[in-house]
């Protein structure tokens, strides 16, 4: 099997995005809007979110490549 680097790379950068976003979001409603520790928060939240579609697309990527044969649904062979 041929992997592609850059791919994988993407994959493990969009893995941390989605890490740092669930950190970013932990105390958000506890901590006080005016506070700086709000805005820290915010701008983390606000620089990962592009983890989570950036994820949701390389997942398609590799589970819908056209080369890869699917396996029959529900036990009913291929015709």
């Amino acid at each position: 099997m041929n992997r592609i680097v850059k791919y994988d790379i993407l994959r493990v950068v969009a893995c941390f995005a989605i890490v740092m976003l669930h950190v970013s979001n932990g105390y958000w409603y506890v901590v006080n809007v005016d506070s700086g520790d709000f805005t820290v928060m915010t701008i983390y939240n606000t620089f990962t979110r592009f983890g989570v579609p950036v994820f949701f697309m390389l997942s398609g990527m590799f589970l819908l490549d056209p080369a890869r044969e699917l396996p029959p649904a529900n036990g009913v062979p291929k015709c």
